[in-house]
């Protein structure tokens, strides 16, 4: 396992399994919330149109603060993600 599991003081081998189990039931909970609200629009009510000028050559770490900063996303690390997913970048 690993360096920092050391430091938890669990003496019972099966307590430890179940302990790293919850662990990682709580983080796989966590990152599935925050993917499913981060791909969600910001206001799904607000159909008004924005005209967002991205430059040649802009990173998607730029594009995603630019999207972010005028609130058409809702988390950058999740745009980040689907974008890597769909091959875009």
């Amino acid at each position: 396992m690993a360096n920092w599991f050391r430091h938890v003081r669990i003496k019972d081998p099966m307590k430890k399994i179940l302990f790293a189990v919850a662990f990682l039931l709580a983080l796989a909970g966590a990152s599935y919330f925050i993917y499913t609200e981060g791909v969600l629009p910001v206001n799904k009510d607000d159909t008004s149109k924005k005209l967002i000028i991205i430059k040649q050559g802009s990173t998607v770490d730029e594009i995603a603060n630019t999207l972010f900063l005028e609130k058409l996303i809702r988390n950058r690390i999740v745009f980040y993600v689907v974008v890597k997913q769909l091959g875009i970048s």
